[in-house]
């Protein structure tokens, strides 16, 4: 219920949002910023929109660590990486 509350407040607050790369000043119901082309969110409460979370960057990143580690075991660096994986988890 209060983020409810939290966000008629923030709109009433800020007509416009801010887009968070270039600063441009958009309209409260854009989805993407007309001038750097940023896909943006709903307005935090200082007024600057939100980014969306790139899943495919995250995405491609953790597959290529796992590449990497797999390419290391291949390479027969498995006994380096046990002990690392050891470290880690302690």
């Amino acid at each position: 219920m209060r983020k409810g509350i939290k966000e008629k407040q923030v709109k009433t607050l800020y007509p416009v949002k801010k887009c968070p790369e270039c600063f441009t000043v958009l309209g409260l119901h854009a989805n993407e910023c007309f001038s750097c082309g940023q896909k943006v969110k709903e307005p935090d409460e200082r007024g600057i929109a939100i980014k969306p979370v790139d899943y495919k960057a995250y995405s491609i990143a953790g597959l290529a660590v796992i590449a990497l580690f797999v390419y290391s075991w291949l390479m027969g660096w498995s006994k380096g990486l046990i002990r690392v994986w050891n470290w880690i988890t302690g």
